[in-house]
C-alpha cells in the first residue's frame, strides 16, 4: 500500500554526504531522534497514530518510533553514521505491532552500523568525548512548550554532561537541504496531489445541500483512504460565514442551499503532503455576487503562478495579491482606502510543502531556489457577506518559470460547475 512506500537507499545515503560534506566540520557529530508515541486519553495501550519526525525521516527513511540516528565526521575527515533502533520484543510485538529489528533497519536505510537502543547511552559518550560540535534541530519557535520539550531538555542534559561541547542549531542547515526537493520527492508529491485531486471531484459530484461539513469531509478522507493515500493535515470543509476563519475546526455545521463551501484539504503519500484548496457552490452554480469575488481570487492565484520562478520571494509573491486586491475592491466599493486590505485578506500568499504542510523552507526574504515546492493561496474573507474563497495550488519553482502540479483539479467556474452539474 502507498502507506508504506519508502525512499530509497540511494536518495538517503546522497542526503546524509551532502549533509556530512557540507556542513560537518572535523569532529563535529549530527544527533537526531525519532518521535515518541504519544498517549490518547487515558488508556495505557491507547495511542494516537505515530508519524515519524520529519528531519528524521528525511535523513534515515525509518518511520519506527523511539529511533537515535548519529552522523559524524572524525578528525580525519571520515564520515560515520550509526542508527539505533528498538529491540525486538516477541511479547510486546503481540501488543503493540512488529517492530523492525536490525536488518530491516539495514535494509530500508542503507546505514550498515545499527545497533539497539540499550547500546545507545555508551556509543554516544564515546562519540560525544572525541568530539567538539553537536548539531541537534532545536523545537521550531512558537512550538508549545517550546522551552520545555523533550528535545531541550536532552540538550540541557548533554551540556551538564559534555562541557567541552558546542551545541549547535541543525535546524537552519535542513532548512537548506529541504528546501530544494529531488525528483523523487516531486514524484511523491505529485501522487499526493493526484489522489487529492479524486477525491475532490468524487466529493463535490455527491454532496448537496442538507449534509453537514464533517459528512462531507468524510467522503474526501475516505477517498484519501482508498486510493493508499493518508490525511496530511486536519481536513477543513467549511460552509458560509465559516469559510473566514483559516483553521477551522469544528465541521458541524448543516450547508445550506446557495452556501459557498471551502476546501482546505490534501493526501499524504509517501509521507510527503499536498495541499489543495478550492471554493464550490454547494448548490453547482454561483450566484453572481459570489462569482464575482471569486473571480478576483482566481486572477491572484494565476498571477502568482504566472510569476514565480526561481529567484522570487515570498514576500514579493504576496505582494501581488495584496496590489490586485487592494485595487479590485477599490474598483467594488468594498473598501475605499488600500490599507483596509487586512479586513478582508490576512494570511500569506505561500507556504513551502513537503514531508511537513507547513514545511521547512529558507526564509520569505530569500530568493526561491529551482525545486523548491510552495503553495499558492490567495483569498478573500467577507464575514459580513458570510463568504470565504481560498483558491490553492501546490507548485514547483523553475529557472523562468512554475510547474503547477494541481493544474488539472477544477478551479474555473465553469469545470467547477460542470463536475458538480446537479
Amino acid at each position: 500500500m502507498a502507506r508504506n512506500i519508502f525512499l530509497t537507499q540511494d536518495e538517503l545515503k546522497k542526503r546524509r554526504h551532502h549533509f556530512a560534506r557540507t556542513f560537518l566540520g572535523d569532529r563535529d557529530l549530527l544527533l537526531l531522534f525519532a518521535g515518541s508515541e504519544q498517549r490518547l486519553r487515558n488508556g495505557l495501550d491507547n495511542v494516537y497514530p505515530f508519524r515519524q519526525d520529519s528531519n528524521f525521516y528525511y535523513l534515515t527513511g525509518i518511520k519506527e518510533s523511539e529511533a537515535i540516528f548519529i552522523l559524524t565526521k572524525t578528525e580525519k575527515g571520515e564520515i560515520r553514521e550509526i542508527l539505533f533502533v528498538q529491540e525486538k520484543d516477541p511479547l510486546k510485538e503481540k501488543w503493540t505491532g512488529y517492530r523492525l529489528g536490525k536488518e530491516a533497519a539495514k535494509e530500508i536505510s542503507g546505514i550498515s552500523d545499527v545497533y539497539y537502543l540499550n547500546q545507545s547511552e555508551g556509543i554516544i559518550s564515546q562519540l560525544f568525548n572525541r568530539s567538539q560540535r553537536v548539531w541537534i534541530p532545536y523545537p521550531y519557535k512558537g512550538t508549545l512548550n517550546e522551552e520545555t520539550s523533550q528535545e531541550v531538555l536532552r540538550i540541557n542534559r548533554f551540556k551538564e554532561g559534555f562541557p567541552h561541547l558546542r551545541f549547535l542549531n541543525a535546524l537552519d542547515l535542513l532548512k537548506v537541504m529541504r528546501t530544494r526537493k529531488s525528483p523523487l520527492e516531486i514524484k511523491f508529491l505529485k501522487e499526493a496531489v493526484k489522489i487529492t485531486k479524486t477525491a475532490l471531484h468524487k466529493t463535490w459530484k455527491k454532496m448537496k445541500p442538507g449534509m453537514t461539513e464533517y459528512q462531507i469531509r468524510a467522503l474526501v478522507e475516505y477517498e484519501f483512504k482508498r486510493q493508499g493515500g493518508d490525511i496530511a493535515f486536519n481536513s477543513i470543509v467549511a460552509a458560509g460565514e465559516n469559510g473566514v476563519v483559516l483553521h477551522y475546526v469544528e465541521c458541524d455545521k448543516v450547508v445550506e442551499e446557495g452556501e459557498l463551501v471551502l476546501f482546505d484539504v490534501g493526501a499524504e503519500y509517501g509521507l510527503y503532503s499536498a495541499d489543495i484548496t478550492r471554493t464550490v457552490p454547494i448548490s453547482g452554480r454561483f450566484t453572481p455576487e459570489q462569482l464575482k469575488y471569486y473571480n478576483m481570487v482566481l486572477e491572484c492565484n494565476k498571477k502568482v503562478i504566472d510569476v514565480a520562478c526561481q529567484g522570487t520571494t515570498l514576500g514579493e509573491l504576496n505582494s501581488i495579491v495584496v496590489e490586485t486586491l487592494q485595487k479590485r475592491l477599490i474598483e467594488d466599493g468594498l473598501i475605499s482606502q488600500p490599507e483596509e486590505i487586512g479586513k478582508y485578506y490576512y494570511h500569506g500568499v505561500s507556504h513551502h510543502l513537503g514531508l511537513d504542510t507547513h514545511d521547512l523552507g529558507q526564509a520569505r526574504e530569500a530568493g526561491l531556489p529551482v525545486n523548491s515546492v510552495i503553495t499558492v493561496e490567495p483569498g478573500l474573507y467577507i464575514k459580513e457577506k458570510k463568504m470565504g474563497i481560498r483558491i490553492e495550488d501546490d507548485i514547483v519553482i523553475k529557472r523562468n518559470q512554475a510547474l503547477n502540479l494541481s493544474k488539472s483539479i477544477a478551479k474555473e467556474p465553469e469545470e467547477l460547475m460542470g463536475i458538480m452539474k446537479k
